[in-house]
């Protein structure tokens, strides 16, 4: 491959090709189809639980680069065996998903990411754009870089969905979700994409770290149930890589949060029902760290929300994080909500705990926004405001709107236009 770029072809599977620069000097590409046990165990481990993947297609694409990252994005082309797309569901949607290593002083972390472009359950093949921190030399570098690609379903997602816009580092992706320790959130190592002062190489933190002193409680993001408690660890080059302990919490609203690093023998069981603020186990240092922290990740649901993979959970957790969306208690502190988008709890304000709940990244579109009135000390009535940002409007134009709720009527249900996202 030559600084003018290229394209190599793997017969009756696809093709990689990179745009002029990718490569400052000649590079030896090689493209090839494996299926190792550990990208199984990987996948299961990080997108299985949190991403909800299932049904992948039984081998995946090995891209080896050589000893330099490329400079652009690949575009990857997949064709899907007939085999495979005879057993696909017409409720789930075909992505792609790229192994993805973070490596830093403090942790090691290898995860799968599910990629932007989604494609229907009919498709014979698929195109992708390949960021070039996918191309990693693995976890203490290894000399080679390569790109582990393979195809998998997810659940299908509203029709009128488009590809998430860009949005701002602050601006919550999903719902408002609490704190995962109590006292003020030291970030370690934020959710970011960054490149290696020295090496020049680029790689993903796809969670946020927080710090954490060994055995502090770790607190549930949302109301849900512990759909995953479990060990992952292996060895890579001879550094220990993985979550450790760790734990998948299913929110009420489809969305899921992860907890990582966790102390042996403090995880709530699979199966347990939590509410947001109720400990589920004890921060810790297990896995691929070098001390004691608290790693989080967070993925809407992609029914509700645009972004359907790994998003910064620390933009929607505190007292004032930003969104499309705000409902809040309207000066009234005995006012206790529930707040639901298109009849699926997303969120909720409570007596002497959170007065407001945001939202951001909906789909485009009506949607419905129904307040639910809870147990609070305002009498026969709850209290709330909603203001709307980013072009969103209720039919009459308007952009806040502040109601009551009386018991008997229990609950209001609000039309909100969520507009395409520009271009």
């Amino acid at each position: 491959m030559t600084a003018a770029g290229g394209t190599v072809t793997v017969p009756d599977v696809g093709s990689i090709a990179f745009p002029p620069q990718a490569f400052a000097d000649a590079a030896t590409v090689r493209a090839s189809v494996t299926h190792e046990p550990e990208v199984d165990d990987l996948f299961n481990a990080t997108a299985a639980t949190l991403l909800s993947a299932d049904h992948r297609v039984p081998y995946e694409l090995r891209v080896d680069v050589g000893s330099a990252q490329p400079a652009a994005a690949a575009t990857v082309s997949l064709k899907l065996p007939a085999p495979y797309r005879a057993t696909l569901r017409s409720t789930s949607q075909i992505r792609v998903f790229a192994a993805n290593v973070w490596d830093d002083p403090d942790s090691a972390v290898a995860t799968f990411e599910m990629l932007p472009e989604r494609f229907p359950f009919t498709s014979e093949s698929v195109t992708v754009s390949v960021p070039p921190h996918f191309f990693t030399d693995g976890v203490g570098g290894g000399g080679t870089f390569t790109l582990t690609l393979l195809v998998a379903t997810a659940p299908t997602v509203p029709d009128e969905a488009t590809l998430p816009p860009t949005e701002s580092a602050d601006t919550c992706s999903g719902a408002t979700l609490r704190p995962p320790l109590d006292g003020e959130l030291t970030v370690t190592s934020p959710f970011s994409t960054r490149t290696h002062p020295v090496l020049k190489k680029v790689h993903q933190h796809s969670g946020t770290d927080y710090q954490a002193a060994e055995g502090t409680n770790v607190k549930a993001m949302a109301d849900g149930v512990v759909e995953y408690s479990r060990y992952e660890v292996k060895e890579s080059n001879g550094t220990v890589v993985g979550y450790g302990h760790y734990i998948v919490l299913r929110h009420k609203d489809g969305s899921g949060s992860l907890y990582a690093h966790l102390q042996e023998g403090s995880l709530a069981a699979k199966g347990t029902a939590v509410h947001a603020g109720d400990t589920i186990a004890k921060s810790g240092k297990s896995g691929g760290v070098t001390g004691p922290h608290l790693h989080v990740e967070y993925s809407p649901n992609g029914t509700v929300f645009t972004k359907d993979s790994r998003v910064d959970p620390a933009a929607c957790i505190g007292a004032g994080p930003t969104g499309s969306i705000t409902v809040q208690d309207d000066n009234s502190p005995g006012s206790a909500f529930t707040v639901a988008v298109d009849r699926r709890h997303v969120c909720e304000v409570t007596v002497g705990g959170q007065r407001s709940c945001v939202i951001g990244g909906l789909h485009p579109g009506i949607r419905q926004i129904t307040i639910t009135a809870m147990p609070g000390t305002g009498g026969d009535h709850t209290r709330y405001k909603i203001i709307l940002n980013d072009g969103l409007k209720f039919p009459n134009g308007a952009t806040e709107q502040t109601d009551y709720i009386y018991w008997l009527t229990r609950s209001n249900t609000v039309n909100v236009n969520v507009p395409e996202p520009a271009k």
